[in-house]
């Protein structure tokens, strides 16, 4: 898949989202992310507006714990200092 084929995946993409939950904002901004990285090399005036769009989204949406957890599909594990081994040397 060359870039403008991807650039366009990345399009429809972003147009099918149902942005009507908040899951739906927080996976916008992924798309939107996406897209502005996919597009920083061909068009940087556009990559710049949506980097501004998921500023604007993002204010809206503050609350970060909130966004990990819709996207996680469960909690990841801790990891604990108390769960390695003890070097033997």
């Amino acid at each position: 898949m060359n870039d403008q084929q991807a650039i366009h995946q990345l399009e429809q993409q972003l147009a099918e989202l149902n942005t009507d939950s908040a899951k739906g904002a927080y996976r916008r901004i992924d798309a939107l992310n996406d897209l502005a990285w996919a597009l920083a090399d061909t068009d940087m005036k556009r990559a710049q507006e949506l980097a501004e769009e998921v500023a604007a989204i993002w204010v809206e949406r503050t609350d970060e714990a909130e966004y990990s957890r819709l996207l996680s599909p469960k909690p990841s594990p801790t990891l604990s200092l108390s769960a390695i081994p003890n070097d033997p040397t």
